[in-house]
C-alpha cells in the first residue's frame, strides 16, 4: 500500500483517525471501531506507538492513547523536511558529478554538452520544471518535443507562478504546429512572448 505525503499508509492514518476518538481503548476495541481484526489493528497500533503516533499503557489487555496531532504530526512532517533536504544536496551532489563529467574538454568552461533528443528534451524539462519564480528562454528549430506537448505542464507551473518569457526565432513560429498548438495557447495561459531573428 502506497504511503502518504507523510509516509503513513491509508490504513495507518484510519487507524489513527479512530484513535484520535477511542482514547484508552484496546486492540478489540478500536478493530470493532475501524472495521479491522483485532490482530490487524494490534499490529498498526504497534507500528504506531513505534512511529511516536500512539502511547500504550501497561495492563492487560495493554490500552493505546492516541499522541496529540499537533505534537505527532508535526515531528513526521519534519523527519520528512530532513528527507528532503537530503535529497536535495544527493541530487546536488549528483549533478555537479554529472555535469563534470559531460563537460566539454576546456576546463575553465562549465558547459553540459548534450547531443541526444531524450537527453536535451529531459534537460529542458528538468531546468523549467525546478523554476521558482521565472522561465527566461530562447526558442528555435529544429523542435525536439512535438508542439503542445508540454502546454499543460507549463500552464501548471504559471498558475503557481512562474511566470514565462520566451523570445521565438522567426523559423520556431513557422514550425509546423508551433503556433496553433504550442505558442499561441501559452500567450494565453499568461506566457509573454516575442519574435524576432535570433540565435541564427
Amino acid at each position: 500500500m502506497e504511503p502518504n505525503v507523510l509516509g503513513l499508509t491509508a490504513e495507518t492514518e484510519h487507524v489513527y483517525t479512530a484513535l484520535i476518538g477511542l482514547p484508552h481503548c484496546t486492540a478489540s476495541e478500536l478493530g470493532a471501531a475501524s472495521g479491522l481484526s483485532a490482530s490487524a489493528a494490534g499490529r498498526l497500533l504497534s507500528q504506531l506507538v513505534k512511529d511516536g503516533l500512539a502511547m500504550r499503557a501497561a495492563g492487560r489487555p495493554p490500552r493505546f492513547t492516541a499522541t496529540a496531532p499537533d505534537v505527532a504530526v508535526t515531528a513526521l512532517i519534519q523527519e520528512r523536511e530532513h528527507q528532503l533536504d537530503a535529497a536535495r544536496s544527493l541530487v546536488q551532489r549528483l549533478t555537479e558529478t554529472h555535469r563534470e563529467a559531460n563537460r566539454i574538454s576546456h576546463p575553465d568552461i562549465a558547459v553540459e554538452l548534450l547531443t541526444d533528443r531524450g537527453d536535451i528534451s529531459a534537460a529542458v524539462h528538468r531546468l523549467t520544471s525546478s523554476a521558482r519564480r521565472a522561465v527566461r528562454a530562447f526558442d528555435r528549430p529544429p523542435c525536439i518535443d512535438r508542439p503542445g506537448a508540454n502546454l499543460e505542464t507549463q500552464t501548471q507551473r504559471q498558475r503557481t507562478g512562474v511566470s514565462h518569457r520566451v523570445i521565438y526565432n522567426r523559423a520556431a513560429v513557422a514550425w509546423p504546429g508551433r503556433l496553433h498548438s504550442d505558442i499561441l495557447p501559452s500567450v494565453r495561459t499568461g506566457e509573454q512572448a516575442r519574435s524576432g531573428p535570433i540565435c541564427r
